[in-house]
């Protein structure tokens, strides 16, 4: 197509009022029937538009191609866009938005300008699309913008505190301000969540399951379906786009941890479902107060609590968790290094046990992990369902019970902090952590692959850390 001057002095109006066109036309790009509502919608002035998805449906490159519509086809503009995450919004908002301006037609590429914080007319510079981080404690991320046409676009908005659209509510006097939000349903609070339910009435409310979407591929909706299960809140998250039963917040589902203990004395008369795998110890390591130290063996689908003591020195306990390694013939030792957990590593390590010191809190191997505490429990979970027993103890119930999850603003599963389920009454899941503490080695069988849980050797002092 031939972008005469006149052509575009012809046609600005009708862009203005048909985004749809502009994206084909001048951008390039085709977007997908889900897409196309979205960019549709927010052609309205004044429009308040809130989009809830699963993953992979194309959102941040509607956001892109909306945003570069808006700075060339209205004079007096700007487009603030955020997102809870820094590092989130320049590798995937800017990419996209580089993306799409380089398939523009001339003379509208030319005339647009990207560096690392702007987008913008470079004849009118004060036609811009701006990024701004939305964090709990910067609530001016949305406020400051004044022209006669803006467009708010929200990437991620269920990470983004209720105080930010408080105060971008508030300082708004623009007749065409209009707000696109989009993200996963990962909250159950929150302003976002809100748009779907006290505010509902004031906003146009899209959902976009992965299940209708071109842009997924069906081997990642089956994947989540076959790992998670259909009636998850990780399936309704990630592939339906719906929002977490509230009741479900529990990582781990009772009825999973009953299956578990009833299977236990069938599976251990018959050591032959398990006998093939390698023994392993977890040792979650306390001191003094009110949790314990304890000591899991696992082999295969089988385990069983081997110890538990409260107001101990780790010297005697790390002796013991060495007795304990020569009685069940164990090959591996994994123990929590926080706290004092490391001087009981270090006894192990240095008297030549195959000890590997677990960080719970460093990162995550697995991209759906908000740390290696979170992982571990979920390869703990994902045991429980594949046939993993328990013995019949009720402290150990109430420890895989209890705890509660959330997703974190990259959309990662993170467990609830020990602190917080203190402050709710029940004790530290010293037993459950234990257990955990056995996958760091392996995914649902008993022996260990280093490689893949990044497990990194010093050459110079052996240390193992993960």
């Amino acid at each position: 197509m031939n972008f005469e001057v006149v052509k575009i002095e012809k046609n600005i109006m009708r862009w203005r009022n048909d985004p749809l066109a502009f994206c084909k036309e001048v951008i390039h790009f085709e977007p997908s029937e889900q897409q196309a509502l979205i960019i549709d919608a927010v052609k309205v002035p004044g429009a308040w538009v809130t989009v809830k998805s699963g993953h992979g449906v194309g959102k941040t490159s509607t956001l892109a191609c909306l945003a570069l519509w808006f700075i060339s086809c209205f004079d007096d503009c700007k487009v603030p866009v955020t997102h809870p995450a820094r590092e989130q919004l320049k590798s995937t908002m800017w990419p996209e938005l580089r993306k799409w301006h380089s398939k523009m037609e001339n003379p509208f590429r030319d005339a647009i300008e990207i560096n690392s914080e702007k987008c913008f007319i470079k004849a009118r510079p004060d036609r811009f699309i701006q990024a701004r981080t939305s964090r709990p404690d910067n609530p001016d991320a949305l406020q400051g913008f004044h022209a006669e046409h803006l467009l708010f676009l929200i990437d991620e908005a269920s990470g983004v505190s209720t105080k930010i659209f408080e105060v971008a509510f508030g300082a708004l006097t623009t007749a065409d301000a209009r707000f696109l939000l989009t993200g996963n349903p990962t909250h159950t609070s929150g302003f976002f969540w809100q748009t779907f339910n006290k505010y509902r009435d004031s906003w146009l409310r899209f959902t976009l399951s992965c299940i209708d979407s071109p842009n997924v591929k069906r081997e990642y909706i089956e994947k989540m379906q076959n790992q998670y299960g259909r009636e998850s809140n990780e399936f309704r998250v990630r592939v339906l786009g719906e929002f977490p039963t509230a009741s479900s917040m529990q990582f781990i589902d009772s009825e999973v941890v009953r299956s578990a203990i009833e299977r236990y004395v069938a599976v251990k008369e018959d050591e032959s479902l398990y006998d093939y795998a390698p023994k392993v110890l977890g040792v979650d390591v306390a001191r003094y107060g009110d949790d314990s130290s304890c000591v899991y063996m696992r082999q295969g689908i089988y385990s069983e609590m081997v110890y538990k003591i409260k107001d101990t020195d780790t010297h005697t306990l790390a002796c013991k968790v060495a007795t304990l390694y020569v009685e069940y013939q164990c090959s591996e030792i994994f123990v929590d290094l926080a706290g004092v957990g490391a001087g009981v590593f270090d006894y192990l390590y240095n008297h030549g046990y195959p000890a590997h010191g677990i960080e719970f809190g460093s990162k995550a191997t697995e991209s759906i992990y908000y740390n290696k505490r979170a992982e571990l429990w979920g390869r703990m979970r994902e045991w429980l369902k594949h046939g993993g027993v328990l013995e019949d103890s009720e402290d150990m119930e109430s420890d895989l019970t209890v705890i509660m999850y959330e997703y974190d603003v990259r959309d990662r599963i993170k467990l609830e902090r020990k602190e917080s389920i203190k402050k709710r009454g029940y004790p530290s899941p010293d037993n459950a952590d234990a257990l955990a503490l056995t996958f760091a080695g392996d995914y649902l069988g008993g022996g260990t692959h280093n490689e893949t849980l990044n497990i990194k050797t010093s050459e110079e002092d052996g240390l193992f850390t993960v």
